[in-house]
């Protein structure tokens, strides 16, 4: 086998390269769709079938699963993606498979030694229906996070190795299978309250090992014999190479997944249920963002590289252009429909969750405003500003979740994410006019008299 220039979402500088690129984005922003989707019919079933204290348990197993395996991922998930994602030539083939090897052993070797200490936190805030079933609780959750290192690291290599049908397909498993499982459940036998944990569970260990067995397949099938003194990395430089990229993604899922697990030690359960329902829908607005960065990011370095100012400047204001008009129709539509929304879709229990929306809303709506920041610093040579930045914006919302949602309930946290984004957009806003003279944010009006300005 050659070169595989249609694996991934790794455009090549081919002919072509852009049109696949647009193809690769196409497949996962459907992917993305679909996911949000059936994600948020999920969170609706088990809302309305299971209550408060139910959702509040998955949403504080999935949160901590999330933050578990960054933390045990130690960065090799991004390092491997990038490395693998540097081309396969034949002789390198033997060397990616063990390097991948060992990353699987290391991770979950990490994980098992995080695993005890975050069970017995865990099972502190357990509620009634999973007290009274101990080793049935602790086993479903152990199950989550190392499903969820497996997901992590295997998943993110998989951009680089399979096609990317393949890869949109890894990236709607586990949402379909948790759909599934619940749904079918509820045809077949009474709700069960531990139910909705379990289905979450296996979602995410189903593909986990889905992920790890293809990619081992692709590596596997491309094997030759090869001279035993090629230099693998070990597991001391594997952690070290893994460092820089674990401290922007911690970061970055301090920021989002850790809010629900701080607030999750400090709110009764059907609280965390309440506050995870108003967290869950304020990210559907962050959809249209992540879509058009994604589009953008590569062009982005492309102009950096070829040293086009003017370009690279005029496509970062389009490219906020787009994310403000298609994210502030989302934006609103939420805040117009949050009440029924609540009342009709999640159940009279959730009209408590309007409240922290609306303060959510507030944060996505100056990432909106703000435009192409991250993006655009990330790939202009200012990703060490960035990882500051989101590091800061990490502390942030730890913080003043754990003073305010004492005092606040269920508007704390939602203060505290808010205050931490706009910290976020707004200061990445202007380390990119400090260091580039340019005002990267789009606001109707504003931006037709800033450009004639400028000019």
């Amino acid at each position: 086998m050659g070169e595989l220039p249609s694996r991934g979402i790794v455009a090549s500088p081919q002919p072509g390269g852009a049109t696949r690129l647009l193809r690769a984005v196409a497949w996962v922003a459907v992917a993305r769709v679909l996911g949000m989707g059936m994600g948020l019919a999920t969170t609706i079933l088990v809302a309305r079938v299971y209550g408060k204290e139910a959702t509040g348990l998955v949403a504080l197993i999935n949160a901590t699963a999330v933050v578990f395996a960054t933390a045990a991922g130690a960065g090799l998930p991004v390092f491997l993606l990038r490395v693998f994602s540097d081309g396969e030539r034949p002789e390198d083939r033997w060397r990616h498979l063990q390097l991948y090897r060992r990353a699987l052993w290391l991770v979950l070797g990490i994980a098992l030694l995080l695993l005890a200490p975050v069970l017995v936190a865990l099972f502190g805030r357990f509620p009634g229906f999973a007290r009274e079933m101990p080793g049935l609780a602790l086993s479903i959750v152990a199950a989550a996070l190392l499903g969820r290192v497996l997901m992590a690291l295997a998943v993110s290599v998989s951009r680089a190795l399979l096609p990317v049908p393949a890869y949109a397909g890894l990236l709607l498993l586990p949402i379909a299978a948790n759909l599934a499982i619940v749904a079918v459940w509820l045809l077949l036998a009474p709700p069960l309250p531990i139910l909705p944990s379990a289905a979450l569970a296996f979602g995410v260990g189903l593909t986990g090992a889905v992920a790890v067995f293809a990619g081992m397949l692709r590596l596997g099938k491309a094997r030759h014999a090869q001279d035993p003194g090629d230099a693998i990395l070990s597991p001391r430089q594997m952690l070290a190479a893994g460092a820089p990229f674990l401290l922007a993604s911690g970061a970055s899922v301090l920021v989002m997944d850790g809010n629900i697990v701080v607030s999750g030690f400090l709110l009764p359960t059907a609280e965390v249920g309440i506050y995870a329902v108003a967290h869950k829908l304020s990210l559907l607005t962050s959809f249209a963002l992540s879509s058009v960065s994604l589009v953008a990011q590569p062009q982005f370095a492309r102009l950096r590289a070829q040293g086009d100012r003017e370009a690279l400047q005029h496509y970062g204001r389009q490219v906020s252009r787009l994310i403000f008009w298609s994210s502030v129709p989302i934006i609103l539509g939420l805040f117009l429909a949050r009440h029924g929304l609540m009342q009709w879709g999640f159940g009279a229990g959730f009209a408590d969750a309007t409240a922290p929306l609306t303060v959510l809303l507030v944060g996505q709506a100056v990432a909106a405003l703000t435009g192409a920041t991250n993006p655009y610093l990330s790939m202009t040579g200012g990703q060490h500003l960035l990882a500051r930045i989101i590091t800061v914006a990490a502390v942030l919302s730890i913080v003043l979740n754990l003073l305010l949602t004492p005092w606040l309930g269920v508007i704390g946290p939602a203060v505290a994410m808010t205050a931490s984004l706009v910290f976020w957009n707004t200061a990445t806003l202007l380390t990119i006019r400090l260091r580039d003279g340019l005002w990267l944010c789009w606001v109707p009006g504003i931006f037709a008299a800033r450009r004639g300005a400028e000019s």
